[in-house]
């Protein structure tokens, strides 16, 4: 998926998640995790931390400015300096379940939370 940017930032002194995708689909997703969401699984997240990647601010539930609006959610955890990663999730209709797609992290420094740097999962 070439067009999709995943990052995590910082929000009023807590973590956010930074989307843009240009076709998600009806159940992706996107979710915090505190360790390589690949080994976690999809299901793996920090409690809670998690919102549709059809949602996020701003506000725009359609799916026609995607591509160059973007998305953010913040969460409820506060930067503590530890290792987060974040994850696109996608439901796959062949398994019957949901899977993680892609993931961007570790990010632990300030610095880090200000570069794009995500990869597929196979």
């Amino acid at each position: 998926m070439s067009d999709l940017f995943l990052a995590l930032g910082k929000c009023r002194g807590h973590i956010s998640l930074q989307w843009q995708v240009a076709n998600p689909g009806a159940w992706d997703s996107v979710a915090l995790y505190d360790r390589e969401p690949a080994q976690a699984g999809a299901d793996g997240y920090l409690a809670n931390q998690w919102q549709w990647a059809t949602r996020g601010y701003p506000a725009d539930y359609g799916h026609g400015a995607w591509a160059t609006t973007g998305k953010l959610y913040e969460t409820g955890y506060t930067y503590d300096g530890r290792q987060y990663w974040a994850a696109y999730i996608t439901y796959d209709y062949g398994r019957g379940a949901y899977r993680v797609t892609h993931q961007y992290g570790p990010a632990s420094r300030e610095l880090d939370f200000a570069h794009a740097r995500w990869t597929e999962v196979h």
